[in-house]
């Protein structure tokens, strides 16, 4: 938890060092966000594909 919360402070700070617009540092968070949403979805379907091949090769 307290490990989070640094990480976080330390992506804020270098954002903030970068630009210090707080709209940005939203974008930022928003892209991050969308990018691990996307991660997160490619690795439902991968599950998916895993399981129905697994499915397949052991005959039940």
């Amino acid at each position: 938890m307290l490990m989070l919360i640094l990480k976080l402070m330390r992506l804020v700070f270098n954002v903030w060092s970068r630009n210090p617009t707080t709209s940005s540092v939203k974008q930022i968070f928003r892209r991050r966000n969308k990018r691990l949403r996307k991660k997160k979805r490619n690795l439902k379907l991968l599950l998916k594909r895993l399981k129905s091949y697994i499915q397949k090769l052991v005959p039940r």
